[in-house]
């Protein structure tokens, strides 16, 4: 083997290492399980790469390396990034995992022991006060919480969490899981639960969210373009549990959503037929022929009439839809429900 070889062979390692470590850190499966020696190896592994950046540091190679690394892990769709003190403190960050998790407290105690064979008794009482400090600050947000939240949108902060997880998971890597995580939140038996959710996250702002919203707007779409009786599920949740305030501003920011969710509107009205219902003529969905029966003209009455109210724009948009739909079926459920939406 040559000398270019050589040090070819140890740089691979080395990434391999650095990869080892970071999947070893975000994953949590593993320490309820996990056994002596896997924790024994687990420090070693977080020794060998503190040690390893001291030594670039040495080499004041530092930024060299860790470019390289970066662009060897964006290759395999890696795109979070690590700073250097992360590393240096790559055991510190294990152990604290332990403190973080509810786990066997033998194997807490295991890890402990593990921590202080390495290193000297006062790094790990710095690593203790730091987590005293952490636990102080999470006990004052929950308290906080608490105390507030009449006034604290807590479904908002559940979705901002829930996007900041997922955006973290694409970050590491691990788009396909996040895929998979939504694509099981769009079943039918889960959709009057989990579209207030998802329609709310697309409402969350926060920098670079589009690995997330366009995995979401893509399954919201397959969705909005089905016209069989399997989407009848996600129209009534839409229309009855989605939150207005946030399917007005989901239409304000994404026109796509907004054409599409028209397009239904205006598809599910001209197969509503004018009938006697509880002694009254009301506008019903026809069940021979319209893919959601159990959709009421009440129901389209409630969203159109929000949203129409809402926004200047939406209401223009929605005065063109309404009058492009006057010119083919049902004339008279158009004018109804522009007369209802204007009351």
């Amino acid at each position: 083997m040559t000398t270019y070889e050589s040090i070819s062979t140890d740089i691979t390692n080395l990434f391999a290492s650095f990869d080892k470590y970071v999947n070893m850190y975000e994953t949590n499966t593993w320490l309820n399980s996990v056994s002596i020696e896997e924790l024994k190896n687990g420090f070693k592994l977080g020794k060998l790469i503190e040690d390893s950046v001291r030594n670039l540091q040495l080499k004041q190679c530092t930024n060299t390396f860790f470019s390289v690394l970066n662009a060897w892990w964006k290759q395999k769709s890696r795109t979070k990034v690590y700073s250097v003190d992360f590393f240096l403190k790559a055991c510190d960050n294990l152990l604290t995992k332990f403190f973080q998790k509810n786990i066997p407290i033998q194997t807490l105690d295991n890890a402990i022991r593990m921590y202080t064979s390495l290193f000297p008794r006062e790094r790990f009482e710095k690593v203790i006060s730091r987590l005293i400090l952490m636990s102080a600050s999470h006990t004052q947000i929950i308290d906080y919480t608490i105390a507030n939240k009449d006034n604290i949108d807590i479904q908002f902060l559940q979705c901002r969490l829930l996007l900041t997880n997922w955006l973290q998971e694409c970050e590491c890597g691990r788009i396909e899981n996040v895929k998979g995580v939504i694509s099981n939140m769009f079943l039918s038996y889960k959709l009057q639960s989990t579209l207030p959710l998802l329609v709310t996250i697309l409402t969350v702002n926060i920098e670079n969210e589009a690995p997330v919203t366009n995995i979401i707007l893509e399954n919201l779409y397959m969705k909005m373009e089905d016209r069989s009786v399997l989407s009848k599920q996600f129209w009534l949740s839409l229309f009855r549990y989605v939150d207005r305030q946030r399917l007005s501003k989901v239409c304000l920011r994404y026109n796509e959503f907004l054409i599409k969710l028209f397009d239904f509107i205006i598809y599910i009205g001209c197969m509503m037929n004018y009938i006697p219902h509880n002694s009254e003529m009301k506008w019903m969905g026809d069940p021979e022929t319209s893919i959601c029966p159990n959709l009421m003209y009440e129901d389209l009455v409630k969203v159109v009439k929000f949203l129409y109210r809402d926004h200047l724009d939406l209401g223009r948009y929605i005065d063109l839809r309404i009058a492009e739909a006057k010119k083919g079926l049902n004339v008279k459920l158009w004018n109804q429900l522009m007369s209802d939406i204007v009351v």
